[in-house]
Parts: C-alpha cells; structure tokens; sequence
C-alpha cells in the first residue's frame, strides 16, 4: 500500500462515519412519516378532541402550523412562537399551504427523529463514547411505543421532549470544564426554550444546571469556584429576560383571543389531578404510575375504552385510553413482550449505583417526571415524551455498568428487542388508526365502548 492510499483510506473511513448520522436520521424519519400518513390512511383523527390516549390534536396542529393565537399558552408558553414557523414553512413547501395537519405530522416525526438521535447521543456521553451503547439506546427509545405514538399523532410532548434532553446533552458536553459567559447565556437559552415548549421542563434545565455546578465543575478547585455563583445568577436572569422577551414577541405576532382563553387556566389543569386516585388507592395508583415507566412506555396492549371525556366534560365521543386496557387487550405476544420489557428495566436498574455522578441529572429527571405524574395526568403515554428519551438512556449506560463484560450480547439484544417493539408498534396503532376510524361516537358505540356490530 502506498503512503497516498494510507492516507486516503482513514479519509474515506471518517466520510462514511459522517454520513451514517444523517442516513439513520433520515431512516427513521422515514418510518415516523410511514406511521403518520401510511399506515393512518384517511384516517382524521381532528374531530375527536383528547378522544385518542388523550391527545389534543386539534389544537396541537393550530399551534404548530396555523397562524391562529395560541391555546393553552398557560402550559406551553412559547409553543407557537417556537414552533408554528417551521409547521408553517412546512406547509407551504410541502402541502402548498393547504394542509396544516400534514405539516403538523412532519413537524412532530422530525422532532422525534431528533427526540431518538438524543437518547443515541445521551448514552454515547454517559458511557465514555461508546458507539455501541449509542445504537442499542437510539434503537430502542425509536421503536419504543411512547415514540412511535408521540411520532405518529400531533401532540405538545412530542416537541416538549428536546426540553429534557437539550439541558442533559449539553451538561455532558461542557463536564468538567471552566464555566465561562458564554456557557452561562447558552444555559440561559436552553432554560427559556425548554420552559416555553412546557413548563415541566424547566425543572430539568435546573437539574442539569445544578449538577454542571456541583458535580460537573473543574477538578481544579479554583477554577471550580472562581465566579461560579454569579455565572448561575447571570443564567437564571438572562432565562428570565428571554423567556419575557418571547412572551411580548409572541403576543406581538400572535395576539391572543381573550374570547377563546380559559377565564382560569388552573381551574382546568385540576381536572386532570389524581388527588383522590392517590388518597384512595396510594399502592394501586402508584404502581400504574410506575408501570408506565417500566413497562407501558415500551409495550402497549390494544388500546380500551374511557367514559372520562363523556362523564366529565359532557362529550359526545369515547376516548381510546391504555388506562383502561383490561386483560383481554393484551395479546399473549404483548405479554411475554411486556415481560421481557419489565426484566431489562429491573436488570439495567441494578446497574445505576456503578455509573457515577453523570447519571445523577438524567436520574434525577426521570424521578422528578415520576413524582409528578403520580399526582397529574391520566393516559400518561401521552406525556411519555418528556422523560422516555432520558430513561432509556440512563438504562442502557446502568446496564453497561453492572455487565461491563457482556456489552455485545446486550447490543444484540437490543437490536432484537427493538425490533420487536416496532413489531407491536405497528399493530396497536393500526388497530387505533381503525378504531378511529369507525368513528368514537357514542351513537355508534355499546354502553362498554366497544363498537356496535348492527
């Protein structure tokens, strides 16, 4: 070999390297585009309003790709000003501005291209820059049933979900290292997009924060606390300042319609507290939190009927709900999935203690998700988004830890496993896509939900 094909042939190497991201990008793109327009057919799922595992599509897609004022502003603050250009700019180069719902769809199954590239970048930076840890958590989080929904139907946590992992990854980046201005306003950014796509999120942007400015600080004692305190006070208000100037600059754009808001947001973000589920059944409740986590997130049964949306707020139309999945929903496929599903979860756990101080901001993140949903939210899948990304992340970089000599099998595994899930992903939401369909109506449905066959 010559000293020029030598050379050539690490170029050539670091040209394919390059090009792998963008074409997994793209891969998976496809699939989530597949899911939304393919395999949903004609399928308007518009008119049933938080009938499909409670997910608002209607005003999803006119926040995203309309230039209508923004809803539910009070939860997501800065949704349509972040946003409802890139739907938009979609709609008008792909759908000729006629389709907003169309644009809606791309704009959600490109976010959850980026929301499982994360979950790859996460756990390549938890593990020390192990590829094959980045491929066995990017397969999973993709074909997980929380991404493959939140890909497939527009909804807030879908967007939301860069919320979690924009603070983490960027934590991870800047570990150990001097913290200047610039680190400090870029913090400031985070926070202020973060917040705006949904409130929650927030909270993770101050755990990372926190972490960068305990654990995550120089070895070097003095340039680990020159100036720190005021680096973190300068982010904090410069969030603040940005988050404000969003809010006029949103206002500005998109003034909103006072006839069209809630008199009292909050009121109605009581509806959906699980106070007396908790005070009743604290075990019982919980444990459906928590299976959410372990389990649920990744295998979904076929989906059950919910009267909530009848009972409480007088609708006409049942709501699809996995809350409500009884025994004859899960398919015996589904459950020895499920099972598999649950043990990965408890073995990869056992591995969180061995992982060391850069698992503490994504753990402490899912834990706080967790804490909340066991007051708030029902059909949690839909806010899955938020936390799933990071949760399998922190697993496959805890299961690295506890089996550092079984590190291939595991990523073989995963391959398998992810499969598998995209397998069931595939069959719950034809069968949503088909129930939807024949329509949710209580005219058309049995006093259980279940469709009339006459």
């Amino acid at each position: 070999m010559t000293a020029d094909s030598s050379q050539r042939a690490p170029a050539e190497h670091r040209a394919r390297a390059r090009l792998r991201i963008p074409l997994l990008a793209a891969s998976l793109m496809a699939t989530y585009l597949f899911a939304s327009f393919v395999l949903a057919g004609g399928t308007d799922l518009r008119p049933f309003s938080s009938g499909i595992y409670d997910m608002d599509v209607a005003r999803v897609v006119s926040d995203l790709a309309t230039p209508a004022p923004p809803l539910r502003a009070s939860v997501h603050p800065l949704q349509k000003l972040l946003i409802a250009p890139l739907g938009r700019a979609f709609d008008a180069v792909l759908f000729l501005g006629d389709d907003p719902f169309g644009a809606a769809r791309v704009v959600i199954a490109l976010f959850m291209t980026l929301n499982s590239l994360g979950a790859a970048w996460l756990a390549w930076q938890l593990t020390g820059g192990s590829r094959t840890a980045a491929v066995a958590a990017g397969s999973v989080c993709a074909f997980s049933f929380s991404t493959w929904l939140a890909a497939s139907i527009p909804e807030s946590a879908a967007v939301a979900s860069v919320g979690t992992l924009a603070p983490l990854l960027f934590l991870n980046a800047r570990w150990s290292r001097a913290f200047p201005i610039w680190e400090a306003l870029l913090w400031a950014l985070i926070g202020a997009v973060a917040v705006g796509l949904t409130l929650t999120q927030g909270v993770h942007c101050a755990i990372a924060l926190a972490v960068r400015a305990t654990f995550g600080r120089p070895r070097v004692a003095a340039e680990a606390t020159a100036g720190l305190p005021s680096r973190v006070a300068i982010a904090l208000a410069a969030a603040g300042l940005l988050f404000s100037a969003g809010l006029a600059a949103q206002q500005a754009l998109y003034p909103r319609d006072a006839s069209r808001d809630h008199a009292n947001p909050l009121a109605v973000e009581m509806h959906f507290l699980r106070l007396d589920d908790l005070a009743a059944h604290p075990l019982a409740h919980t444990g459906r939190v928590l299976a959410h986590f372990a389990v649920l997130d990744f295998v979904a049964p076929f989906p059950g009927y919910s009267d909530f949306l009848i009972e409480k707020y007088g609708l006409h139309y049942w709501s699809l709900s996995i809350e409500e999945a009884d025994r004859a929903r899960w398919s015996p496929l589904q459950i020895a999935l499920a099972a598999v599903a649950l043990g990965v979860v408890l073995a990869a756990a056992t591995g969180l203690r061995r992982g060391g101080a850069r698992l503490v901001a994504p753990g402490a993140c899912v834990a706080s998700q967790l804490v909340l949903h066991v007051f708030y939210g029902r059909e949690y899948i839909l806010y899955s988004p938020h936390w799933h990304a990071a949760w399998v992340a922190l697993l496959v970089a805890s299961a690295w830890a506890a089996f550092p000599n079984r590190k291939r099998p595991m990523a073989v595994f995963a391959g398998i496993f992810a499969l598998a899930l995209l397998a069931n992903d595939v069959a719950v939401m034809h069968r949503t896509y088909r129930e939807v369909g024949a329509g949710l109506y209580v005219t058309n449905r049995n006093s259980d939900g279940s469709l009339r066959t006459q």
